[in-house]
C-alpha cells in the first residue's frame, strides 16, 4: 500500500511538473504546393499548455531564416487564418509567387529572453507551380479580347482603303506608259479655259496721226510740174 501511495505520487508529480514538456507546435502537412496567384493556407496549432511567448512563422532556418509573420507588425499578403486564436497560428499568403517557394516554419519563442525559440514545428515544404486555371484563364481571356479589336481595326481599315480606290481613278498602261482615263466631261472641267483674244485694232484714218513723207510728196510734185510743162510746150506758150 505504501509503495502504491509512492508510485502515485510520482506521477502525479511528475505531470504537474513537465508541463513544458506537453507543449507542441504541431504542422500537419509536410509539404504544400500552389500555383501562382493562389492563395495558400499554412495550418499550425499548438497545445494550451507551455511557456508564455509569441508564435511565429519563419522562412528557413539558421542565419538565413527570413520572419514571415508575427503578431506584432505588418506583413504584405500575410494574415493569420483564426484571429485571436491562442491555439490555431494558421496563416494565408495571397498572391502566391515563384520566389515564396521554400520551408516554412511554425515557432514558439520565449517571453524572456526574447527571439530565442522554445519549440518550432517540423517545418512545411512550398512549392509554387505556374499560373493558375483562374489566373490563366484571366490572361487567356485578355488576349482573346487583343485579338478581336485587332481585327475589327484591320476590317475598317481595309474597308475605308476600299472606299477611297473607288472614287479614285484607276491608271492604265498603254505600252509606253501609265495613264488614268478620266471621263470626258470631267477632262473638260479639268482643262482650263482657253484664253479669249481681243480683236486686232482697225486702221482709222481720221484717228491716226499724218505721217510726214517727204521723199514721196517731192516725187510726186516733181511729176506734175514735168507734166505741166510738156503741155505747154505743145500749146506754144
Amino acid at each position: 500500500m505504501q509503495l502504491f501511495s509512492l508510485t502515485l505520487g510520482l506521477a502525479l508529480l511528475g505531470s504537474s511538473g513537465g508541463g513544458g514538456q506537453d507543449f507542441q507546435v504541431l504542422q500537419p502537412w509536410p509539404s504544400a504546393q500552389a500555383s501562382a496567384g493562389e492563395t495558400l493556407t499554412l495550418n499550425c496549432t499548438v497545445t494550451k499548455r507551455g511557456l508564455p511567448g509569441p508564435v511565429k512563422w519563419l522562412k528557413g532556418s539558421g542565419s538565413d531564416r527570413q520572419l514571415i509573420y508575427a503578431e506584432i507588425g505588418s506583413f504584405h499578403r500575410v494574415t493569420r487564418a483564426v484571429p485571436n486564436s491562442v491555439s490555431d497560428y494558421s496563416i494565408h499568403i495571397s498572391d502566391i509567387r515563384p520566389e515564396d517557394a521554400g520551408t516554412y516554419y511554425c515557432v514558439k519563442f520565449k517571453k524572456e529572453p526574447p527571439d530565442e525559440e522554445y519549440q518550432r514545428g517540423a517545418g512545411t515544404v512550398v512549392s509554387v507551380g505556374g499560373l493558375s486555371t483562374s489566373a490563366a484563364s484571366a490572361v487567356g481571356g485578355a488576349a482573346c479580347v487583343l485579338v478581336l479589336l485587332l481585327l475589327i481595326a484591320i476590317y475598317f481599315y481595309l474597308r475605308k482603303r476600299r472606299g477611297l480606290s473607288r472614287h479614285s481613278p484607276r491608271s492604265i498602261y498603254t505600252g509606253s506608259s501609265w495613264h488614268s482615263p478620266v471621263p470626258a466631261a470631267r477632262r473638260q472641267l479639268r482643262q482650263p479655259p482657253a484664253p479669249t483674244r481681243s480683236p486686232a485694232p482697225t486702221s482709222d484714218p481720221s484717228s491716226c496721226p499724218h505721217q510726214p513723207n517727204d521723199g514721196k510728196d517731192k516725187n510726186i510734185l516733181y511729176a506734175e510740174l514735168l507734166h505741166i510743162k510738156r503741155h505747154r510746150i505743145l500749146d506754144g506758150t
